[in-house]
């Protein structure tokens, strides 16, 4: 046969035909990830989600929307639907930590996730990213939430992905969104002076100086441990003066933002001095035992100082109904100067420091 010229090399032609064949490369690819993405994104799921955190976290629809973000595979439920598979997120705050936990419920088969965390947000991010894995286990290879538009350039070499650190690394980001930084370790212990306004005690509303101790170790529940001395005040009939202790106990019911909300009661006792006023000559005078139930609302705001303030208002009910009398030296009769009311109110103001 004769031989055929062989065109001599040509390195332009060369880089033209590799450009024409790595552009083939690529609409094949095109083509096969948009066969791939419906069939990817084709199933669905509706589930019904539990959502209980404390103040501050996010709230339900924010949860949802983050799960939707890493998948788009995942419906929520209405209120009372019935869904193959019930979630249930909960967070909570202990010994200073965010402890989150997920539990799937299927077909009256439980698995719980349990993850901790320095605030509520880290928590919830790995809770969702949990969630969209629970539903769709190509989450984690970072899918879109909505299927790709179609371009006329051609796409990108796909490049593997790096193995993921932790849970929490693979949740996406808003660009120049601000990083959370290690939540502050909740104060142990706090000091605080203030004064306390009450009734029951005397015929009229008995001013006291007042400092208490206050125990955080085991939040949301306080103990609290206080003294407070009240200074002579009198009317036209009796002078009183006392010294008392109290031993407390709170329950922190919500936080929002700086501002704390707590239910608390506390046992008081001590002596009460009761001495005839200025209409009673000569002087009488009386000491009895002091003894009360305190219960009350509590309001305590955190300021930037790191000090904070405290207000309480409610009930204070005497367990011990004393009467004050005196016996008249000369004649020997008998001066009843008070007797102490069965219901009272007690209202107190403090300011103090927490110490870690």
């Amino acid at each position: 046969m004769p031989d055929r010229d062989v065109p001599p090399f040509c390195p332009a032609r060369s880089a033209a035909r590799r450009r024409e064949q790595r552009f083939v490369c690529h609409v094949a690819l095109s083509a096969a990830l948009a066969c791939w993405a419906p069939a990817a994104h084709a199933e669905q799921e509706t589930i019904a989600l539990e959502y209980q955190v404390h103040a501050g976290c996010l709230d339900k629809q924010q949860f949802v929307a983050r799960v939707q973000a890493l998948t788009n595979k995942t419906q929520v439920a209405s209120e009372g639907a019935v869904t193959r598979r019930k979630f249930s997120v909960r967070v909570l705050r202990s010994s200073g930590a965010e402890v989150g936990r997920l539990t799937v419920e299927d077909r009256g088969t439980k698995t719980t996730r349990q993850v901790s965390g320095a605030n509520c947000d880290e928590v919830l991010a790995a809770l969702a990213l949990a969630t969209a894995i629970a539903v769709d286990p190509d989450a984690l290879g970072g899918a879109p939430s909505e299927p790709p538009a179609a371009s006329s350039t051609p796409p990108a070499l796909v490049t593997p992905l790096a193995p993921a650190a932790s849970p929490s690394a693979l949740v996406p980001r808003a660009s120049g969104a601000a990083t959370h930084k290690p939540a502050r370790r909740e104060p142990q212990l706090s000091v605080a002076t203030g004064a306390r306004l009450g009734g029951a005690l005397a015929p009229f509303p008995k001013l006291e100086a007042a400092a208490e101790l206050g125990l955080r170790r085991w939040a949301p529940l306080e103990l609290s441990l206080g003294a407070a001395y009240g200074p002579r005040q009198h009317n036209r009939q009796i002078d009183v003066s006392e010294w008392l202790a109290w031993l407390g106990v709170s329950w922190r019911l919500v936080d929002i933002r700086r501002l704390s909300l707590f239910a608390a009661s506390a046992v008081e006792g001590g002596w009460v001095k009761a001495v005839g006023g200025p209409e009673i000559q000569p002087s009488l005078s009386a000491t009895r035992p002091w003894c009360a139930l305190d219960v009350s609302l509590a309001a305590r705001l955190r300021t930037p100082w790191t000090l904070f303030l405290q207000a309480n208002a409610g009930l204070r009910l005497p367990l011990l109904v004393q009467r004050y009398n005196a016996t008249e030296p000369l004649n020997g009769n008998s001066v009843e100067l008070y007797r102490t009311g069965r219901v009272g109110y007690l209202l107190s103001l403090f300011i103090g420091v927490p110490f870690s």
